[in-house]
């Protein structure tokens, strides 16, 4: 007779079944009761940890991206100039995003259609703050620098992310390392320096 997984156990089987579903069927067929059935486990189980399937889906999906680079929140980008740490983070941004991949990705969209979806609603507001706080740090780490004398507005900060969102999303071309050296050197950068005092 098998013994029931539990624990950590359970929590990496549950997200391994969510993750290989959605790889091979896509996220519709993300549903509690195929991850139970296929997770070894009960419904109740599910319902009393995550409040949707999207819930558990991201979670699954972070677990495997953290696993395999760590999370961008903690990276360290020190590579000595403003430029070359947006470069480098934003590289960082798209392994991540490949990791997710784009069926994640697209049902990030699908579910933001729907009306009081709250652990979309959570997840943006989450991502926001996580992508306003990696910016303030490397903006942070140019003002001590001496490349700059100012952070900037949200606004700002925001665009480099919303920008590869959007390439990998919508458009389908590929984010390449000549786009986020164009992103950074025709867009990003121009727009910090424009909020630095001028003479």
């Amino acid at each position: 007779m098998a013994t029931r997984k539990t624990g950590d156990d359970l929590t990496n089987v549950i997200f391994t079944v969510t993750r290989d579903i959605m790889a091979a069927e896509g996220y519709q067929a993300v549903t509690f009761a195929r991850i139970a059935r296929e997770s070894g486990t009960s419904r109740t189980v599910l319902y009393r940890r995550w409040s949707s399937p999207f819930a558990l889906m991201t979670e699954a999906i972070q677990a495997k991206a953290h696993e395999v680079q760590g999370t961008l929140v903690d990276a360290d980008f020190n590579t000595g100039s403003l430029r070359g740490d947006l470069i480098a983070m934003l590289t960082r941004y798209k392994h991540s995003a490949d990791i997710m991949g784009r069926t994640y990705n697209r049902a990030i969209l699908g579910e933001v259609s729907k009306e009081d979806n709250q652990d979309v609603t959570t997840f943006l507001a989450q991502l926001k703050q996580s992508n306003l706080f990696i910016m303030e740090r490397i903006l942070s780490k140019a003002q001590l620098n001496g490349e700059i004398n100012n952070t900037t507005t949200d606004l700002v900060k925001l665009m480099p992310f919303e920008l590869l969102r959007y390439r990998f999303l919508i458009s389908d071309e590929p984010i390449t390392d000549d786009f986020i050296a164009e992103v950074v050197d025709e867009i990003v950068l121009p727009a910090i320096m424009q909020q630095q005092p001028h003479p």
